[in-house]
Order: C-alpha cells, then sequence, then structure tokens
C-alpha cells in the first residue's frame, strides 16, 4: 500500500503539475493539514465537475461558473496559495535524484498553457476521476493506519514459520496494511521454502518483494487470520529471525542442496568442494 505522502503528490500534480524537484514542499495546504476531510470535499467538488460534463468550454474562462468555482475550491484545498500562473523562483527545493543542485533555487510556472491557465483549469475531465480515485487511496491509507496502529510492533521484523518437509515460509515486514475490504495485508519480502511437496515440485526458495500482500495468502503459513486479534495472535507466535539467522538460514539450505543433487561436500571457503564422483 502506498504511503499518505506518495498519494498527497499525486493529488497534488493532477491538479497543479507540482513537481517536488522544482519547487518548494506544500506543507500549508488543507489536503496536508486536514487530509481526511479535505479528500471528501475534493471529491464532492470532483463530482460537480462530472455532472457538467457536456457543458464544459475548451478552456477555463468557458466553463460554466459553477464548476469554475469548482476547479478553483480543488486548488485552493490541494494548494498553498503560491503563485501557480508565473514563474517563480523557489528556494527550499526537495531531494533531486536528477543531481541538478538541490539547493539551487529554481524558476518554475506549473505548465501553464497558452490560455493562462493550468491543465486542470482547461480540461478538469482530463484528470478528474484520477482526483477522485486518489482521495479514496488515501482515506484507504489513513483508516488503515489507524486500523494497524496496534501492529507496529511487528514492522521491521523477520518472522518464520516451519512446516517442515512440506514447505516453511518467512517474511519481513515494512508496513502493514488493512484494506477496504477489511482484508489485513503488508508491504516487504516474502520467502518461500519450497520442498518436492509444495507448490513447485522442486526444492529450494522464492525470494520476492511484495506489496499489499494478504497474510492469509502466506505459503505454508497455517495460522488463522479472520479478524484483528487472529492476526496479531498469528504474527506474534512466528519465530523471529534476525537477518544474520536468516542469512544463515539460506545459506545452509542453499549448501544442503547443492551437496544433495551435484552429489559433493562443500567445505568451509564457497570455491572449495569435493566432487564425490
Amino acid at each position: 500500500m502506498r504511503t499518505k505522502e506518495y498519494i498527497i503528490k499525486q493529488i497534488q500534480f493532477y491538479t497543479i503539475q507540482f513537481n517536488e524537484y522544482w519547487e518548494d514542499a506544500i506543507t500549508e495546504s488543507e489536503l496536508v493539514k486536514n487530509t481526511y476531510e479535505t479528500c471528501d470535499l475534493i471529491i464532492a467538488y470532483c463530482n460537480i465537475i462530472k455532472t457538467k460534463k457536456k457543458k464544459l468550454g475548451k478552456k477555463y474562462d468557458e466553463h460554466p461558473k459553477d464548476v469554475q468555482e469548482a476547479i478553483s475550491k480543488v486548488i485552493s484545498l490541494v494548494s498553498d496559495g503560491r503563485d501557480l500562473w508565473h514563474k517563480v523562483k523557489y528556494e527550499h527545493i526537495g531531494s533531486d535524484p536528477f543531481k541538478l543542485g538541490s539547493s539551487e533555487p529554481r524558476e518554475y510556472d506549473h505548465h501553464v498553457n497558452e490560455t493562462g491557465y493550468l491543465d486542470f483549469e482547461d480540461d478538469p475531465m482530463g484528470r478528474c476521476q484520477q482526483i477522485i480515485d486518489e482521495c479514496n487511496n488515501l482515506k484507504e491509507v489513513i483508516d488503515s493506519e489507524i486500523s494497524t496502529k496496534n501492529f507496529d510492533k511487528f514492522v521491521g521484523k523477520i518472522l518464520y514459520w516451519e512446516n517442515y518437509e512440506s514447505g516453511s515460509c518467512a517474511i519481513k515486514i515494512n508496513k502493514i496494511n488493512k484494506n477496504k475490504k477489511g482484508k489485513y495485508t503488508f508491504d516487504g519480502v516474502l520467502i518461500s521454502y519450497e520442498t518436492v511437496n509444495g507448490s513447485c515440485n522442486g526444492d529450494g526458495y522464492i525470494i520476492s518483494d511484495v506489496e499489499d500482500f494478504p497474510f492469509d495468502e502466506l505459503p505454508y503459513c497455517y495460522q488463522e487470520w479472520d479478524d484483528e486479534d487472529e492476526v496479531y495472535e498469528s504474527l506474534d507466535c512466528a519465530e523471529e529471525y534476525s537477518l544474520n539467522k536468516l542469512y544463515i538460514s539460506l545459506y545452509k539450505t542453499t549448501k544442503n542442496l547443492f551437496e544433495n543433487f551435484f552429489n559433493c561436500r562443500i567445505h568451509g571457503n564457497v570455491e572449495e568442494w569435493e566432487d564425490y564422483e
């Protein structure tokens, strides 16, 4: 599940062409300060725009008055009062992956059209549904953060469930989520220890980056996940691994499989091995 900060930047981009690499961060808007309620307002204004779809003009000043007001309201809720229609020099630019000099002031004009208006002002329908969708996603993230507060102790941990010859499972939890269907999921790393009795008809392990992965779909982890208490108990009963213990576990698995399949013995140094044949 994406972070609240990331989705807010997406909404800022859709409405005012916000670019964190060319302008100062927006920290004082209603969307940032009063996020949940502001999302409801933005959705309401976007729905007004959608109802007047057939009456929209080709540019902002040709739209019906109530549409113009709705567009302006959305922009005012997302932005912080900065000048969006002229070039402005920004002094406190954020991180810069393109190494353009993040501490160096830059000018930015939010890609104003030849009409003198922003894209969202001239063509609100181009982004209207995306804005609604992202507002709903943002509300889901906030609900998730509240619902998973009790699970903070598991974030950052590596948990392991042993199921022997049928296969075992380990996870590294970066974030725990509760989606709008009420299902608990996690973002992080999933490691499934496979055996010929498992789903792959082979021996080894699979390491995957996962996002919004449902706990009740963890392979070889036969726990109860139906409600908050069960999820907590199932996580709490897992064996906690350190990163070093996980590494040793995977190393030993690799070593044993190599020796068994290739009929050899590995000694100390990885490059020192003896062929039994």
